[in-house]
């Protein structure tokens, strides 16, 4: 597969990092907060004009948790692709470069948040916001706390919210090695059979309360979308040829069930009552995920790539993984810089808006470097394995 096939995936992360961004935009305004997202209770309010832009696949732009099951399929599908070929990267290269790459961004914007609470922090400039928004920098960062926060084992939504992820990142990069030794001397059946064996195995150690038991095994919950993604990655050949054999009207068609199903939380509220009901029994990220695959097969398909080859999406691709990073502390560093100068609104536009040239900057001067350290440490250990 070319290499700007596989760019478009890339571009696929960016489209992920934009619905995080703009999910969090959203959440911290009020209005948007109530009115773009399912009450809690999972009632429906009055089907107006905002019900049907909430209620349908719009609700892609904004839908941050499930851009994360994308993230995650993603990135067992690319880690996977160097363990398919006849040469293969060496376990410890592998984990350390792994671990050079993602940890020195995070402890980067860590830095940085940590720099932004102390110089820019504004309890009253956060007070037209929601509480979500408010609750980032209002606690204390005294050593004991940043300590864990570095060490990825904190309450990180007063540091960045988005963090979260990256100790499952790290975490499933040790152990996915192991299982790709297996999945690479499976056939397309038995690859599928096997990931739906390892779903049945975790939801047995939920239901004998093992996982509740001992908490830190609910982080293989996410190594689902790790082997979907390694298993699509092995077999994407003939998976993306499938694509590329449907008709018009069935490719568009597709498309636009992937993308009810990527809503599916919000989009199947005209169902009659007793399908919601068996839709709501399967796992909202399952859902994703079941979309997450679909995504890909259209990304690199011949009739979509040519989109996701844009300038404009390669560029975002390639930010994504710092855009995912530092948003949230740029976000709450100009609402608490400029918001008695305008409206909460106008504010949280400009956050969005520059944003991205932020992120541009983090990669050129933090993401990049790490990646080429990584790329040198990686090397060190294959030779030294």
């Amino acid at each position: 597969m070319s290499g700007k096939r596989i760019e478009v995936l890339d571009s696929l992360r960016g489209i992920a990092s934009l619905q995080v961004v703009i999910y969090h935009c959203f959440c911290g305004l009020p209005f948007l907060l109530k009115n773009m997202f399912l009450p809690k209770d999972g009632s429906l309010p009055e089907k107006d004009a905002i019900f049907f832009i909430n209620n349908s696949p719009l609700h892609f732009f904004w839908s941050g948790h499930y851009a994360v099951i994308l993230f995650f399929v993603l990135s067992g599908f690319v880690l996977s692709i160097p363990f398919y070929k006849t040469e293969k990267p060496g376990y410890l290269s592998f984990f350390i470069k792994r671990i050079v790459r993602l940890y020195l961004p995070c402890a980067a914007i860590i830095t940085l948040s940590v720099i932004g609470w102390y110089f820019l922090y504004n309890k009253a400039a956060l007070s037209p916001y929601t509480d979500w928004l408010q609750d980032i920098w209002s606690r204390p960062m005294n050593e004991g706390y940043l300590k864990n926060v570095y060490l990825l084992n904190a309450y990180f939504h007063n540091v960045a919210s988005v963090l979260w992820t990256l100790p499952i990142e790290l975490q499933l990069s040790l152990v996915l090695p192991i299982f790709l030794v297996l999945i690479s001397k499976m056939n397309k059946t038995r690859a599928v059979v096997f990931v739906a064996a390892y779903i049945v195995f975790y939801h047995c150690l939920v239901y004998f309360q093992i996982i509740k038991a001992y908490p830190f095994l609910h982080v293989f919950f996410y190594f689902t979308f790790f082997l979907m993604g390694a298993v699509l990655s092995r077999h994407k050949q003939d998976y993306v040829a499938q694509f590329d054999k449907l008709p018009n009207f069935i490719f568009y068609f597709l498309l636009f069930v992937s993308l009810m199903i990527y809503t599916s939380q919000v989009s199947f509220w005209w169902l009659p009552s007793s399908l919601q009901v068996l839709l709501k029994k399967v796992p909202d990220d399952y859902m994703a995920c079941i979309a997450a695959i679909l995504f890909i097969g259209f990304a690199l398909s011949k009739r979509f790539c040519f989109i996701l080859s844009s300038p404009v999406l390669i560029w975002l691709g390639k930010i994504s993984f710092s855009l995912y990073l530092t948003h949230m502390v740029w976000i709450a560093a100009i609402c608490c810089t400029i918001s008695g100068y305008f409206s909460p609104y106008v504010t949280m536009l400009i956050a969005f808006l520059s944003c991205f040239p932020f992120a541009f900057i983090f990669y050129r001067l933090v993401e990049l470097p790490s990646m080429k350290l990584a790329k040198t440490a990686g090397k060190i250990f294959q030779v030294n394995k």
